[in-house]
């Protein structure tokens, strides 16, 4: 597939076609490794006013 289809386009599209998969990677990778620090993760959400207990974590 992919020496096939970069050979058919021109180098603008060649450009294009590497630049969007680049992109594309980098979004399934960014949001492969983004995870919330717990699961009630919302904006309304204020666990300085609940008291989560991870908030009382020391780094070791």
């Amino acid at each position: 597939m992919g020496p096939g289809l970069l050979a058919s386009l021109d180098l603008g599209g060649q450009i294009a076609f590497v630049v969007a998969t680049l992109a594309g990677v980098a979004y399934m990778y960014v949001s492969i490794l983004w995870k919330p620090r717990h699961a009630s993760h919302r904006r309304d959400h204020d666990c300085r006013t609940l008291g989560c207990p991870w908030l009382k974590d020391r780094p070791r």
